[in-house]
């Protein structure tokens, strides 16, 4: 188990590391609480950790996710998979049938609101072929160029915009490093640019 644990940190983010510990945490304190074993689980244990979820009124989706946690967790140590028994798989589908599955969905944006906020830009000098060009990502791409405007490294930048490699926030910013690049700096040295 601790070799996966070392392959792992490796193959999946930190975010993903993070919600494993905490959802095997929760699947070991209901084992301890019923005296029942963690490692190796029962499949029974399982599908009354499945209805003992679903009655604390959480989402159908965690309850998944907890599932599939407590196989990676069984598969790692080498042991047999409890989750894969069709006890386990018929508590996921009662469940599902159960359980209301819709999540909230948020707020959007509708024309009216977005014809406004374009007028607003037009108001304030922005030229319309500008504010065409403006989508829901915009924020993302003006975040990462105003980053590496501020000549903020970039793993800090990847970091910030949760990018696994340079390829994106590279491309956002192409002008932007182009710039600051040695032909450019050559450029200024010679009084070219």
């Amino acid at each position: 188990m601790t070799d996966w644990t070392a392959m792992a940190q490796e193959a999946y983010s930190t975010n993903t590391i993070r919600a494993l510990r905490a959802d095997w945490e929760i699947f070991s304190a209901y084992c301890h609480r019923y005296r029942a074993p963690v490692l190796p689980a029962a499949a029974k244990t399982v599908r009354d950790f499945v209805f003992e979820c679903a009655g604390f009124r959480k989402k159908p989706a965690t309850i998944r996710r907890y599932v599939a946690t407590i196989g990676l967790a069984h598969r790692a140590a080498g042991v047999a998979d409890p989750v894969v028994a069709e006890t386990v798989k018929l508590a996921l589908k009662e469940m599902g049938r159960t359980v209301p599955a819709r999540q909230s969905q948020a707020r959007g944006l509708v024309w009216s609101e977005i014809a406004q906020f374009l007028e607003f830009e037009v108001r304030i000098g922005l030229p319309k072929a500008e504010w065409e060009r403006i989508s829901g990502h915009s924020c993302r791409v003006g975040a990462a160029q105003d980053m590496l405007a501020l000549n903020i490294d970039m793993a800090s930048v990847m970091q910030a915009g949760r990018w696994k490699d340079t390829r994106i926030p590279m491309r956002y910013g192409e002008k932007i490093l182009a710039s600051r690049g040695a032909m450019a700096r050559a450029a200024r040295s010679q009084g070219r640019a």
